[in-house]
């Protein structure tokens, strides 16, 4: 899956971060966050363009997953 932030006032991508939080009760997560609009996610396979009215991507304000749950990769030019 692909990730990026969104920035709800220039309507457009803008950089993604990740870090590790202290989850009450369940230890360390990840807490996955963006711009002020959140977070846009799509398929990997996916090339159009990131957009709100893509039919094949979707948002959310943020993610926080168990540490442990997945692997975290950043692209590299």
């Amino acid at each position: 899956m692909q990730v990026t932030g969104w920035d709800a006032d220039t309507h457009s991508p803008c950089p993604a971060f990740a870090c590790r939080v202290e989850e009450s009760g369940d230890g360390t997560a990840l807490l996955i966050y963006g711009g002020n609009g959140g977070v846009r996610f799509k398929l990997l396979e996916d090339e159009t363009p990131w957009s709100l009215t893509a039919p094949g991507q979707w948002g959310e304000t943020h993610l926080v997953y168990p540490v442990g749950s997945f692997l975290v990769y950043t692209d590299e030019c």
